[in-house]
């Protein structure tokens, strides 16, 4: 049995933590990781390079469109910049360059899902979760909308109208 190195970066310990998680799951069916945690500019190196087993990465979208994660994470053309995985498949960059092309709103989304269901199904990664904002507001938030992507809004156009109070209530 082979062991295999699970890389992470030394930023913070929510990575350590996660690595434990995987490193407990796949013992549970006979695959031995081990953690290796480096420095910020290593781990970078280390991935640009190909010198890992497996590597811990997060993503964040820089703008709310499908090719902010299929183009750097999967194109052939982004290996050693984005595309750490290393993913190369000739017919999934035409697939994504063709997305990039498509002018209409419609059929480009339904490129971008079906490209999307395309390289999951090729699992170039395991792809663990996706994080989600829960936003509850109270009615006389006026003025407030959720950005599709934080951008560091200054949340500087709302307004706070507390509701008005009938007679006999207390305020």
């Amino acid at each position: 049995q082979r062991e295999l190195t699970l890389l992470f970066p030394s930023l913070e310990g929510y990575y350590r933590t996660t690595g434990e998680v995987v490193q407990a799951d796949l013992k549970k069916v006979g695959v031995t990781i081990r953690l290796q945690q480096t420095e910020w500019v290593t781990y970078r190196s280390m991935l640009r390079n190909g010198e890992f087993d497996l590597a811990y990465r997060i993503w964040w979208a820089d703008y709310p469109d499908g090719d902010n994660f299929l183009y750097p994470l999967f194109h052939s053309s982004q290996i050693g910049t984005s595309n750490f995985s290393r993913f190369n498949d000739p017919e999934m960059d035409q697939r994504i360059e063709a997305s990039q092309r498509e002018l209409d709103p419609q059929r480009r989304e339904v490129m971008l899902t079906l490209l999307d269901d395309a390289i999951y199904s090729k699992a170039p990664a395991v792809f663990l979760w996706h994080r989600v904002n829960i936003t509850v507001c109270q009615p006389w938030l006026h003025h407030y909308s959720v950005p599709l992507v934080f951008n560091g809004i200054r949340y500087d156009q709302e307004t706070i109208a507390p509701p008005a109070h009938t007679q006999g209530e207390s305020p």
